[in-house]
């Protein structure tokens, strides 16, 4: 009698034991994020079903994620995943990450279990499942958002870095009024219209010019003699420039020759007249620049007349302005 009570009792615990495990089908409690199965196909078995939810929920719970199959009672919050496992025949399974139901077509991947050795179909297949969930999340996942940089700064150039001046040529064609004033010897001045041309190379500030005016012929009187002359000026000289914006200034200063042509009646001679030259330009405009300008040309060595038989009448003018306005243009 003893003995069959204890096999009694021994019954009762293994079957409370046994009823009071987890089974595979059951849904976790709680509010915790889950994951929710369904088994579709001809082809599983409740061994098969069983082994892939117990794998399955190992698997998940690394990640915080319970398992729920369809058909155990669902927790109140809804799943985070559908998964549906398809499994037509006994040598494929298809795994879709959806309700297949409500797909409308297959959108997944399929495993060849036949080629599993029979106790680890069920890991593998849970394995599979949650490689394809991994997958979902990452593409679920919303890009981070960029925000848009601005263009960095550039540091303020120092002097070093600075480009250096080029030099530039500059053409200049205007039309010109030569005037030498009245002297001792002369009544009335000496009026030379014509044109002026001046070619200029020049750095920031530093450069060079060189200037020809070529003017029409004109009379010097000394009491009841004319004299024709006829004068073409060359002058070399140095330039300083100065400009703010567009406006500038330049300032020349160099040596003059002038080929100097003198009639008289019947005689006539020529002589090159040498002396200095200043000149003052303003101008208003950077690669097309008209300006307005200035010169005084004193020659102390101006031709003496002597001419026979009248003798000694004077000399040549010694200082000559002139007046000018035209155009420069400039290259580069």
């Amino acid at each position: 009698m003893p003995r069959f009570a204890c096999l009694v009792a021994l019954s009762a615990v293994l079957a409370w034991s046994s009823s009071s495990r987890a089974q595979p089908g059951s849904c976790p409690s709680g509010s915790d994020a889950w994951v929710e199965v369904i088994f579709s196909g001809s082809a599983w078995s409740d061994g098969m079903r069983d082994g892939v939810i117990r794998e399955l929920r190992t698997e998940l719970a690394r990640r915080s994620l319970q398992v729920c199959p369809e058909a155990g009672p669902a927790p109140t919050r809804a799943p985070k995943e559908v998964v549906t496992l398809l499994a037509s025949d006994a040598d494929h399974v298809s795994i879709v990450g959806s309700n297949l139901a409500n797909e409308g077509g297959f959108n997944g991947r399929t495993i060849l279990v036949s080629a599993i050795p029979e106790d680890a179909r069920s890991l593998a297949i849970a394995q599979a499942v949650d490689e394809a969930l991994r997958n979902s999340d990452s593409r679920s996942e919303p890009a981070p958002a960029v925000e848009p940089t601005s263009p960095p700064r550039r540091p303020p150039a120092s002097s070093r870095d600075k480009p250096r001046a080029t030099w530039f040529l500059a053409t200049a064609l205007a039309p010109t009024l030569q005037v030498a004033p009245p002297a001792a010897q002369r009544e009335h001045a000496v009026v030379a219209p014509g044109i002026a041309l001046r070619l200029s190379m020049m750095g920031a500030v530093l450069g060079g010019s060189l200037g020809v005016a070529i003017t029409r012929a004109s009379d010097l009187t000394f009491d009841d003699v004319t004299i024709r002359s006829f004068r073409v000026p060359l002058d070399l000289s140095a330039s300083l420039r100065l400009a703010r914006g567009a406006a500038q200034g330049t300032i020349d200063i160099g040596l003059v020759a002038a080929l100097a042509s003198y009639e008289q009646a019947s005689a006539s001679r020529s002589n090159l007249e040498l002396g200095g030259r200043i000149g003052l330009r303003f101008g208003w405009g950077r690669r097309v620049v008209p300006w307005i300008g200035t010169s005084l040309e004193l020659l102390p060595r101006a031709t003496n007349f002597e001419f026979t038989p009248t003798g000694t009448l004077g000399h040549a003018p010694s200082l000559w302005l002139g007046f000018t306005i035209g155009t420069e243009v400039k290259w580069p």
